[in-house]
């Protein structure tokens, strides 16, 4: 089931249709009043730019069939991912040494190096570090996501995110936990949204694909 849309060149694009897998857990109603315009365009960004890092990471993981429990190679290679956000990244993984096809366990990282333009003309640079245990859809499963010197058309982004697979049968609906810690976004002109978040959430299965249901609990704090 595919939820909302990627980032875009532009970055005002962002600012609508940003829901992706297991993004941001807000779901409070908005004053959207003009005093509190410039509250909602910050809270709606960071959760735009926070929800396009955490889709980078859940593709990435999600393209590699090591990550999935398919073939286990040890040491560093360098692995494809077919994004348009990552073209011009050079992303490499790493299979821990007790790495199994159940239990597959692994750190990829993606690396924008000192700038670099992908298909979408966005300028990134810096690290994206991607920790990963167990097969997504599987209970105990975990991935956590660290940005490092990471930025977005002059954007910076720091922050560790983890999402963990917290359901007790693999035959019911999943349920994942997420978690940031020391959030941050800083825009070119210094202007900074904080954020941290706590949440769940629960996949109800429907009787068609369409019927399918996220159901959120949890909060999200911040300051800008």
């Amino acid at each position: 089931m595919k939820i909302g849309k990627r980032m875009s060149k532009g970055a005002h694009s962002i600012l609508v249709g940003f829901l992706l897998f297991v993004g941001s857990c807000t779901q409070e109603n908005i004053d959207y009043s003009a005093t509190d315009s410039t509250n909602v365009e910050s809270e709606t960004a960071s959760d735009a730019f926070f929800a396009d890092s955490e889709d980078l990471s859940t593709v990435t993981v999600s393209s590699d069939k090591a990550t999935a429990g398919g073939r286990i190679a040890q040491g560093a290679r360098v692995i494809v991912v077919d994004d348009p956000r990552l073209s011009c990244a050079t992303i490499t993984l790493v299979a821990d040494d007790n790495s199994t096809l159940l239990v597959p366990k692994g750190v990829i990282t993606v690396d924008f190096g000192t700038g670099c333009t992908d298909n979408q003309g966005d300028i990134r640079k810096g690290k994206i570090t991607i920790t990963y245990n167990g097969r997504r859809f599987l209970s105990g499963s975990s991935v956590v996501t660290t940005l490092d010197g990471y930025e977005i058309n002059g954007i910076k982004l720091e922050g560790i995110r983890t999402v963990a697979n917290a359901s007790t049968s693999s035959q019911a609906g999943p349920i994942f936990t997420t978690t940031m810690l020391g959030g941050l976004i800083t825009w070119p002109d210094g202007k900074m949204v904080s954020r941290d978040e706590s949440c769940t959430w629960e996949w109800k299965l429907g009787t068609a694909a369409i019927d399918n249901q996220w159901f959120v609990t949890g909060s999200a704090t911040g300051k800008n």
